[in-house]
């Protein structure tokens, strides 16, 4: 199963609209709106809920974050501490809570990104978080994929990330240094730096803003789309993780 949120139309408008996407057979169910976002950052945890942070509302760049329930209904999540607003992060769910890492904003005509790796923790009834800064890296980037490795391949909890845009000074189109290079972070060990894994395919430019899912039992990610300059990228990958 997956949940599709909002995202940009062809007008330029950020959406709001929700769906649940099963397979096998094919199934597409409308949930109840969320917020209005767009290159937002979002994850699920294990009993269900879906949380989404951040993101553009229209042209404006929030810094909230958003849960919806095993029931369906969606509600702000009141942070403490929060992070400065962003775009194109990446949002996972460990046993302390949600991670958040990288993202874009803008200054002035030019889009940069953060270095920056947060977890917030949540409530036992998800009214409410603090968040928690743990580092800064020296290499800022926005438009990746992230996913939280499972136990049975990592002893301790692991952020994976690939692609993106890298640099302080990164965008999209046929601009930005893409990495085509597969990371991780320790979340429990410092100094949480990334720890490169080798390339992906034969795309040497990497992808900006790809897709990615999961498998249900955790030990490979899908990797499909995304920008490679200038046009996009039609190739799937699929990666599997390895004992580490």
């Amino acid at each position: 199963e997956a949940v599709i949120h909002g995202g940009i139309d062809t007008d330029y408008e950020t959406r709001g609209e929700a769906y649940l996407l099963t397979t096998n057979p094919l199934v597409i169910k409308k949930l109840n709106d969320g917020p209005k976002r767009g290159r937002h950052a979002g994850c699920s945890t294990p009993n269900g809920d879906v949380y989404v942070y951040g993101g553009l509302v229209d042209t404006q760049v929030s810094d909230d974050l958003w849960r919806m329930g095993s029931d369906g209904e969606w509600a702000m999540v009141e942070c403490h501490n929060k992070p400065k607003g962003r775009y194109s992060s990446v949002l996972a769910w460990c046993t302390e809570g949600l991670v958040m890492y990288g993202g874009a904003y803008i200054d002035g005509a030019d889009q940069r990104s953060f270095g920056d790796l947060w977890i917030c923790t949540i409530t036992s009834e998800g009214a409410t978080g603090t968040w928690r800064h743990i580092v800064t890296h020296p290499s800022p980037i926005n438009g990746h994929i992230a996913a939280l490795l499972p136990s049975s391949i990592t002893a301790t909890p692991t952020l994976f990330f690939y692609g993106g845009a890298a640099g302080a000074a990164s965008g999209g189109g046929s601009t930005g240094s893409y990495t085509n290079t597969p990371q991780l972070i320790d979340l429990v060990t410092p100094p949480h730096m990334p720890v490169a894994q080798g390339t992906i395919g034969t795309n040497p430019l990497g992808l900006y803003l790809p897709a990615a899912a999961m498998s249900q039992s955790g030990d490979s990610i899908l990797i499909q789309g995304g920008t490679k300059r200038l046009p996009g990228s039609s190739n799937v990958f699929e990666l599997t993780f390895k004992k580490l």
